[in-house]
């Protein structure tokens, strides 16, 4: 019979389903314990008293514990997990080593219970998996434009020795341009933009301010949800919005447009600017947290809208080639072997080599 994992997550976005898979192919039975965000008092309290009964039900016959963010739906199963002697790794992927006040961004933004759990979850974990190295060390850039605090080292310092960089992976065998065609002068960003507050982290009034400085270019935003973002911001004539969309439709998007932006003020890895990549999308983005080691020198890096003058030159003069090498530097960087090396390190690693 095959081994056992437990693996808990808040929302199964792709990064989390691509772990799941990737456990299973490695040999392992994944039970998971799936707790979305929920404010009503009682389906919260639900979430916590299931959580601690499929914990109960599953650890005891697991070889370890995988948690995907630090938050509520962590305290109660790596409480258990340090209780039974299991191993455990909680995946640090961004909001929850940040604290950005002014848009009221990241689980130590305010005070409370959130804060002392997360302190928590960090001492009672065996491993801490962060996607990028900003969000152990924090990002300076991010502090000097908008006052945005981050990294382990800034909220916990004391548990950097059990701390390692483990990137996500892509699978670049889905994640290729393939027969689309490349449109000139084309830009998109994608994102799940639930509220206002969601869309200038992500970088919707950049995307916005240069496509009013490039009335030439077709700009594409994907991923609207809820609220129409219309209603929050102006839209100059050459910017379609789209609802969010499946990966098999954000692959062909990917692979008409010839540029992808990521203009956010916080990450960990993009997800979707790592996929574009591989897509060959020449990639623009924000340099802060993990988007310049995403990036390198197959794009262009900006700080702010006063770099857009020479943002603008890069889109005209731009060598089309920048693409495959975005592709290149994917497959380099980031490959599932990769990450299936250090699950598989972890996993067969005795309880005594472990981080306690």
């Amino acid at each position: 019979m095959a081994a056992k994992v437990t693996l808990v997550y808040s929302l199964r976005n792709s990064f989390v389903q691509r772990d799941i898979n990737l456990l299973e192919q490695l040999g392992y039975r994944v039970e998971t314990i799936a707790s979305p965000p929920d404010k009503n008092p009682l389906k919260f309290f639900a979430n916590r008293l299931r959580e601690c009964a499929l914990s109960l039900r599953y650890l005891p016959q697991s070889e370890a514990l995988v948690v995907w963010f630090s938050d509520y739906h962590s305290f109660v199963p790596l409480l258990i997990a340090k209780l039974l002697g299991r191993k455990s790794i909680l995946i640090l992927g961004g909001y929850d080593v940040v604290s950005d006040a002014e848009n009221q961004y990241g689980l130590f933004y305010r005070s409370g219970i959130r804060r002392i759990m997360a302190r928590q979850n960090f001492k009672w974990v065996r491993q801490l998996w962060a996607v990028d190295e900003s969000l152990l060390t924090g990002c300076p850039t991010a502090a000097v434009q908008n006052g945005i605090r981050s990294g382990l080292n800034t909220f916990a310092p004391d548990q950097l020795k059990k701390a390692t960089t483990v990137p996500t992976a892509y699978d670049s065998s889905f994640w290729t341009k393939k027969n689309h065609k490349k449109v000139p002068k084309s830009i998109l960003t994608v994102g799940l933009f639930t509220d206002k507050r969601v869309a200038i982290r992500k970088g919707v009034p950049l995307f916005l301010e240069l496509a009013g400085q490039c009335p030439d270019f077709r700009f594409t935003i994907v991923g609207e949800e809820y609220a129409s973002l219309s209603s929050h911001f102006t839209f100059p004539p050459n910017v379609t919005l789209y609802p969010k969309a499946s990966p098999q439709e954000l692959q062909k998007q990917f692979g008409t447009h010839q540029f992808y932006f990521q203009g956010s003020r916080v990450e960990g890895l993009p997800n979707v600017l790592c996929e574009a990549m591989l897509c060959e999308c020449i990639p623009i983005g924000r340099a802060v947290f993990g988007i310049p080691k995403a990036i390198g020198d197959t794009g262009f890096l900006f700080t702010s809208s006063n770099d857009f003058p020479a943002l603008i030159k890069f889109l005209r003069s731009v060598d089309t080639q920048k693409g495959i090498a975005a592709r290149e530097r994917m497959i380099e960087l980031f490959s599932i072997a990769k990450r299936a090396a250090a699950f598989e390190k972890f996993l067969q690693t005795t309880d005594k080599n472990t981080h306690a």
